[in-house]
């Protein structure tokens, strides 16, 4: 037993120095806990704080960004607005100018048109007179030639006519 005492304080000596050491290490732990939780809080402070910064300046920069991009808008805008214009005064007179141009040449073809007609129709007028005349001379010179003819049957029927009621023969 006495051989067992030994073990047991041997043991019991090894506990106390373990749990001294433990002791030790709790405090060391302790301490650089409060070393790590305090370090972690300043560079917290320091993140934050650039971060602020860096959050104001991308701020800053975006605010910058906005109004360069709202101005350059404004202008391509005018611009555009502008180009438009100038585009459809173009094309105002251009169609203008096709319109006076359209116009004239509806007129010129309408003015050659309405000469050709007035010829033909001076044309089919003189041609037609000249068969009027044509036919007036014939039908004249046909009435003329049956009154001739007609003169000499009555003369014959007059006489065809006396003859029957025995008129001029006695």
């Amino acid at each position: 037993m006495g051989h067992v005492m030994t073990w047991l304080q041997l043991l019991t000596g090894i506990v106390a120095l373990v749990a001294a050491g433990a002791a030790g290490c709790a405090w060391m732990v302790r301490t650089l806990d409060r070393r790590i939780d305090v370090k972690i809080a300043a560079s917290e402070t320091r993140l934050e704080s650039r971060l602020g910064a860096r959050i104001d300046a991308g701020t800053a920069r975006t605010d910058q960004l906005e109004a360069s991009m709202t101005t350059r808008m404004e202008r391509l805008e005018a611009s555009t607005t502008t180009r438009m214009d100038e585009m459809e005064a173009s094309m105002t007179a251009r169609m203008d100018g096709l319109e006076a141009s359209m116009t004239a040449r509806m007129d010129g073809m309408e003015a050659s048109m309405t000469a050709r007609m007035d010829g033909l129709e001076a044309s089919m007028t003189a041609r037609m007179d000249g068969l009027e005349t044509s036919l007036s001379d014939k039908i004249d010179s046909l009435d003329r030639l049956t009154d001739v003819r007609l003169r000499s049957v009555e003369g014959d029927l007059h006489l065809v006519k006396q003859h029957l009621l025995g008129v001029g023969a006695a």
